[in-house]
């Protein structure tokens, strides 16, 4: 008996019409961000594990989809702020400040998949290198505003927190 291939579970295929409406909405913000300043850039999808060891932490590291491969320990990526950052230092790090970039594509966590939740998400976001920290931070929820605005989501909350701060009362 041929055994039936299925796809992950945890994962999801994007059929035509949810594809088209994924492309519109990545370049439409693409558009967006870039007249606000910020440059497209990308990453690997693959990286190596310890990248997020640090911005996971260990309980989190559970969720990586990662495996060892010719003595490399290595992930699929699970966010893009930890190899933005990556990219920033590799290629960036004597640029003059500050630098504004923007990037889309594909993560992946290793969670408990359930009804509308999946383990391949579509990350699209900002990082802002550089300037006057509360300046840079006013900018970043100003810009937040303004996508859904641009996009006419008229009801919202942003919720902020600060790993600082967090990292502050964790370690008292």
């Amino acid at each position: 008996m041929r055994k039936r291939v299925e796809r992950l579970r945890g994962m999801h295929d994007l059929l035509p019409e949810a594809q088209q409406q994924q492309s519109w909405l990545i370049d439409y913000l693409a558009t967006f961000l870039s007249k606000a300043g910020y440059t497209s850039v990308d990453s690997p999808v693959l990286e190596r594990s310890d990248l997020f060891l640090a911005s996971f932490g260990q309980e989190l590291w559970q969720n990586l989809y990662a495996f060892r491969l010719h003595n490399r320990d290595l992930c699929l990526r699970p966010e893009y702020t930890a190899s933005i950052c990556r990219l920033y230092l590799d290629h960036y790090q004597q640029q003059p400040l500050p630098l504004r970039f923007q990037y889309a594509g594909p993560i992946f966590r290793y969670e408990a998949p359930g009804r509308s939740r999946y383990r391949q998400h579509m990350q699209l976001g900002v990082e802002l290198f550089g300037g006057h920290a509360v300046a840079a931070d006013a900018e970043i929820l100003q810009l937040a505003s303004d996508v859904l605005s641009e996009l006419h989501i008229p009801q919202y909350r942003l919720e902020l927190g600060h790993i600082g701060v967090a990292s502050g009362f964790i370690n008292r």
